[in-house]
């Protein structure tokens, strides 16, 4: 019934795989409360898909700086509860406000309809759609996250050194040869 942030906006990508990582673990039910969920049931419905995207694409700060951003959603995307904002409808806003959606699915393959429209969700967006058992999953966001980020800087950093002489120096180097010079004909 209530998104929650499992890890803050970083660019530690290690820190980010590590959390990946322990969300994959999550859906093993190896505890009876995963650490993920712990937070998400304040309230009546729950597994509201479209409200939890939309609140999580509300949580971006600084609209007005043109930089890369991407969500990572992981749902079953089993509608349980009257949402507000439907998948779709978050979608579309995410993609107004340029943000990336990655999916991560953990019954795709299972219920053919619902992973499609979690898939055509993420494509909406720019992004990608991703089955939980996959092995490469963590990896392949990662890398998709760096590229859209790499894509924001174009061509090769460079350092670039500008002498820029302010008026007291031109003076002191004037001063510097004219002394030089003083030198040269006392002692001629």
């Amino acid at each position: 019934s209530s998104a929650v942030q499992v890890f803050p906006l970083t660019d530690d990508y290690a820190f980010v795989q590590e959390h990946l990582r322990s969300l994959m673990q999550g859906f093993d039910y190896a505890t009876s409360v995963p650490e993920q969920w712990v937070g998400t049931m304040n309230g009546v419905g729950a597994s509201l898909i479209g409200d939890g995207l939309a609140s999580c694409a509300l949580r971006f700060d600084h609209a007005d700086q043109q930089r890369a951003r991407s969500i990572i959603l992981a749902t079953d995307n089993e509608l349980n509860g009257s949402p507000i904002v439907s998948l779709t409808e978050a979608a579309d806003y995410a993609a107004s406000k340029k943000i990336r959606i990655y999916t991560i699915n953990p019954v795709d393959g299972i219920d053919a309809p619902v992973s499609k429209e979690l898939a055509d969700a993420a494509v909406t967006t720019g992004g990608r759609a991703y089955a939980l058992r996959e092995t490469t999953t963590v990896g392949d966001i990662i890398t998709q996250v760096q590229k859209q980020e790499a894509s924001q800087l174009k061509g090769t950093a460079r350092v670039i050194w500008t002498d820029v002489p302010q008026l007291w120096i031109a003076a002191l180097i004037a001063v510097a040869l004219g002394f030089v010079v003083l030198l040269w004909r006392v002692r001629l």
